[in-house]
């Protein structure tokens, strides 16, 4: 016994720690920095995260983006990897058998944009630390070969932001929607399906918005301005 166990050490050091290391090598991410999530309203921000296949092989890959539980209903993403488009429905595409090809020696980029459908409680902000996005070995989807990690930025901004309600007419609305008794300023506006998707946005003119998507349903409109903000729900028919 004494002397099988440190032949069976022997044989993993030589035959298994190599393999490993190798699969480890595969993907270099070249832009290696860790991407900001501002907890602001109308957070929305688009990163290109540059990879490598280093050795002179074909790999095979798949992405997971990470992301813990509580911070769900706050975060939307959309990522576009090799083959599948911009995918914004499931958060791994392992397991759907559609492997990102990596060419042997070659560089490319995924893309991954983020943006808050609301403003993350304080004290559950640090989360947005624990965030990745993953490389995955293909298709064992519990080897990761890289990943990139995001950083929760300052509160400070968050804290200036006063939140209100306001009132929307008419309530359903077919094609023109009117905001009630708003202050005079400068607002951005968004119009937000329930789970999270931007139908519309852009500068407020007036206090009127005319809509350019055919949906119909539920939605959150909300606006912005440099110390305000301002959301209601509404019905589109």
């Amino acid at each position: 016994m004494k002397i099988i166990i440190p032949f069976l050490q022997f044989l993993f050091v030589l035959f298994v720690l190599p393999c490993t290391n190798t699969i480890k090598a595969q993907i270099e991410i070249l832009n290696p920095d860790t991407l900001v999530i501002q907890n602001v309203a109308y957070f929305d921000e688009c990163y290109s995260v540059h990879i490598k296949n280093t050795l002179d092989s074909m790999f095979l890959f798949d992405w997971r983006f990470d992301i813990p539980e509580e911070l769900i209903p706050y975060i939307r993403k959309d990522i576009h990897d090799f083959n599948n488009g911009w995918i914004s429905s499931i958060d791994s595409n392992c397991g759907f058998d559609r492997p990102n090809h990596f060419e042997p020696l070659s560089e490319s980029a995924v893309w991954i944009c983020v943006w808050l459908i609301d403003i993350i409680p304080t004290d559950q902000f640090h989360l947005v630390d624990s965030i990745r996005l993953e490389f995955l070995a293909h298709p064992d989807c519990d080897l990761v070969v890289a990943e990139t990690s995001f950083i929760a930025g300052q509160l400070s901004s968050t804290n200036k932001l006063t939140q209100k309600p306001i009132s929307v007419f008419p309530n359903p609305v077919k094609s023109d929607l009117y905001i009630v008794d708003l202050p005079i300023q400068k607002y951005n506006y968004q119009i937000l399906s329930l789970d999270g998707a931007i139908m519309q946005s852009g500068l407020l003119h007036g206090e009127e918005i005319t809509f350019n998507f055919d949906e119909f349903g539920y939605f959150i409109l909300k606006l912005q301005s440099k110390d305000q903000l301002f959301s209601s729900r509404f019905i589109k028919l």
